[in-house]
């Protein structure tokens, strides 16, 4: 069957979704994958909210982005994450909205999106799978304008709870493990307990797992979790890529830090295999260290990716 396409008159208020979500009682879900897409047209990008975005995850840049008038390509998730949620929200989702967890995102910007630009905004489901982590879905966000695509953006959720169970503190992934770890850390972020209610106001995406104790507790966490695109989005302001050419960025959050935290960041520059076709690559990975004496801490990966600037053909 052929997708439906339903043409909405604005972005829905992702505050409103969650509080449809959080109120309706359950209900029976379908194995079959709705083949449905919410688009929006001429969707503004706000020049106000998507400079708080670029200076909440560039908190210690003078210039948070380096094109004032280019949108960090994390706001464009933001943009679509609400239409994203409507549909995870609908009737039937194969998976319930409120257990879902933003584990991963690919974004493949063609070229910049200036603030002050209007954008049609599509959103899909993509795949949805069991794995042996847990159930897990894709939603597909598409950003053009015109005839012209601009970015696309593949979000990937997982089900909490539908794994067999997270591993333990002493089970955690060590440093020689993961080559990034024995470098010299670039960064070091201190995430404060309120930084998850700070980008769920520049973002949109107001996750109960992530914005109070309460709300994570219900969901299986002992305390708030981190925005896996607060840390995505970070990284990739500290990595600076080029804003004049097209752009691949890409990172997964295996282990989500709890709130507060230190993370500790690495940086690398990739060797590209296919020049000229491919620009540069730089690999990025985010760690914090658990154990209650030095002798016994381990590395908990927290998320990894790499950002990879691409050269026109």
């Amino acid at each position: 069957m052929s997708p439906t396409t339903k043409t909405l008159a604005r972005v829905p208020s992702a505050a409103a979704v969650w509080a449809a979500i959080l109120t309706r009682a359950p209900i029976a879900r379908s194995e079959k994958l709705p083949g449905l897409r919410y688009i929006v047209r001429g969707v503004r990008v706000d020049r106000a909210r998507a400079v708080r975005y670029a200076r909440l995850v560039a908190p210690h840049r003078r210039d948070p982005w380096p094109d004032a008038h280019v949108a960090h390509p994390g706001f464009l998730h933001a943009l679509a994450q609400p239409l994203g949620l409507a549909l995870m929200a609908r009737p039937r989702f194969p998976l319930p909205a409120l257990g879902l967890v933003h584990v991963k995102n690919s974004l493949l910007l063609h070229r910049p999106v200036h603030v002050e630009e209007k954008l049609d905004i599509e959103a899909r489901l993509g795949s949805v799978s069991h794995t042996p982590r847990g159930h897990m879905c894709e939603i597909v966000s598409v950003f053009s304008r015109g005839d012209d695509i601009l970015a696309t953006n593949v979000s990937t959720y997982i089900l909490r709870g539908s794994a067999s169970r997270e591993p333990r503190d002493g089970e955690a992934m060590r440093s020689e493990r993961h080559p990034l770890a024995s470098h010299t850390p670039r960064s070091r972020w201190k995430l404060p307990v309120g930084i998850g209610r700070e980008f769920a106001r520049v973002s949109g995406d107001a996750h109960p797992i992530h914005i109070s104790a309460l709300g994570a507790r219900a969901l299986g966490a002992s305390a708030p979790l981190a925005h896996g695109m607060l840390l995505g989005s970070r990284a990739l302001s500290e990595v600076s890529p080029s804003v004049s050419s097209p752009l691949l960025w890409e990172f997964e959050v295996p282990s989500l830090p709890p709130l507060p935290s230190t993370v500790w960041v690495r940086y690398e520059r990739e060797q590209q295999q296919m020049a000229p076709a491919a620009g540069q690559s730089v690999a990025f990975s985010g760690f914090s260290l658990r154990g209650p004496t030095p002798a016994e801490r381990t590395v908990r990966l927290n998320f990894s990716g790499r950002v990879r600037t691409l050269v026109s053909t």
